[in-house]
């Protein structure tokens, strides 16, 4: 079935749930997809595997003690994950297939809406962008210098990804679990209540239409628990 090991990954991470497809014998099984985008979906989820395992190091982390090596050993999992997406990203086997298009609108919240070249491109480009989201955050807790540069890619990374919400509406029903998933990254970043709003609501109109098609999603949608996946544990 297509889509069916990233949507697995994507529900490890956001139940912050030990990714079982991150042991070395489930790495060489291929994901089902379009022969036009199986590479960069396969190298992309292949690299999100690891995702989960490293939310769940960090909720185990003392956020009262003193920084340890278990501290380091996370930022460096954190860090050379969000190397490996960037280059990912940056790979110019897939330049014509990431291409973009930025339209000015009138929408007073996120003006700037983006289209894609398929469907397949606009998932792998939000998770990508819902990812590096997760992963900044992450990487600024452990480290011991300040990261403004993190926080400023990040308001980008959030800006690109509810500009595709119509472009993803066009697309419906594909990917209506990868676009919840990047809109609740986004909801980390932005602070405007309207937006903040804006975004609960395309989340549970998303989430409505999945059950609607026979998939269990949990359609309330708790923001305290979603922040949750990037605290340190309390004692």
């Amino acid at each position: 079935m297509p889509w069916l090991t990233p949507n697995q990954v994507i529900e490890a991470i956001l139940c912050r749930k030990e990714c079982f497809l991150d042991l070395p014998t489930w790495r060489p099984i291929g994901f089902p997809v379009d022969e036009t985008y199986q590479q960069p979906v396969e190298t992309l989820f292949d690299h999100l595997t690891s995702l989960p395992n490293i939310l769940i190091s960090l909720g185990e982390i003392d956020a009262t003690s003193i920084p340890s090596s278990s501290c380091f050993s996370l930022l460096e999992r954190a860090t050379e994950l969000r190397e490996r997406l960037i280059i990912w990203r940056e790979d110019p086997c897939y330049a014509s297939l990431f291409q973009t298009i930025s339209e000015v609108t009138q929408a007073s919240l996120f003006p700037i809406h983006i289209r894609y070249t398929s469907a397949h491109a606009a998932r792998l480009l939000c998770t990508f962008s819902a990812s590096m989201i997760l992963l900044h955050r992450i990487i600024s807790q452990l480290s011991s210098s300040d990261a403004p540069g993190l926080e400023i890619e990040n308001k980008m990374f959030a800006a690109q990804i509810c500009g595709s919400y119509d472009y993803y509406k066009e697309c419906s029903p594909l990917g209506y679990k990868t676009m919840s998933f990047s809109l609740k990254a986004a909801y980390l970043v932005v602070t405007a209540r309207e937006k903040r709003e804006w975004i609960v609501s395309k989340v549970e109109e998303i989430e409505r239409y999945g059950v609607d098609r026979g998939t269990e999603i949990n359609t309330t949608w708790d923001q305290d628990s979603f922040f949750d996946l990037l605290r340190m544990r309390k004692v």
